[in-house]
């Protein structure tokens, strides 16, 4: 490329007159490999900040998911541990997590607008990380509710799921969702949503929700809301402390 043609597309990105398609598209670029330095680093147990961990590596025994009818109807409750990474876009918008739970305790980090935030969970109170020590503070993001697994399994699991070539994919009403969150419905159009699920050596990988027409319910107007979470080292995740203030 010419030293013309790279001025002007560093331009068309980062400039004053700045092309709003190559800009969008160059900071896309760039959050994503932020979430990819971050997943390695949490994949080989590195914090990158200053609280301390045990390295006790004695994991919680955990039950794998498999794709067939018989596992489905034993689905696995909060005894087992995760390292994780969420999407949740919202109106076209990403924003990311990054973090691993074992039982009641997690921690992760978030990613809006290129900004890192660490936080932990500890009893369903969520603290955020300043100076080495962790604070009370409220839920980054409103949507972490519909992330939580242990609703998700129950919410599918009367449900018969369609199966694809990877994984499992379900059916859920307005109302079966509203019903686990304690959310009531501006509107019920009548449509459903989907759960799906994939998976690899009989082990879970992902779970993708599109809880669009829910949410459009909930607030009465036409919204996008998808969520996408991965899972690695189910079951291996290593033990961590969470220093409080």
């Amino acid at each position: 490329m010419k030293k013309e043609e790279f001025l002007e597309r560093w331009k068309k990105c980062f400039g004053k007159e700045k092309d709003t398609r190559y800009h969008s598209f160059a900071m896309a670029m760039i959050y994503t490999i932020f979430l990819v330095i971050l997943i390695l680093i949490i994949r080989f147990g590195e914090t990158g900040n200053s609280e301390s961990f045990e390295n006790t590596n004695i994991p919680t025994p955990t039950p794998s998911i498999t794709p067939n009818e018989e596992t489905t109807e034993e689905l696995p409750q909060n005894d087992f541990n995760y390292s994780y990474s969420y999407t949740i876009t919202y109106q076209g918008v990403n924003e990311f997590f990054l973090g691993k739970k074992i039982d009641e305790k997690e921690k992760f980090t978030q990613i809006k607008d290129g900004i890192m935030t660490d936080y932990a969970v500890l009893n369903g109170n969520y603290f955020i990380l300043e100076n080495g020590v962790y604070h009370l503070s409220e839920k980054p993001n409103r949507f972490l509710k519909y992330c939580d697994t242990d609703i998700i399994f129950q919410l599918i699991e009367n449900q018969i799921p369609a199966e694809t070539e990877t994984g499992l994919k379900y059916t859920v009403t307005n109302s079966e969702i509203g019903s686990f969150f304690a959310e009531e419905l501006s509107i019920d159009n009548g449509l459903t949503n989907i759960v799906s699920m994939t998976f690899a050596n009989q082990v879970l990988k992902t779970i993708d929700l599109d809880f669009s027409n829910y949410y459009s319910s909930v607030q009465g107007s036409n919204l996008s809301l998808i969520i996408h979470m991965e899972f690695v080292d189910i079951g291996t995740t290593e033990n961590f402390e969470i220093p409080l203030e």
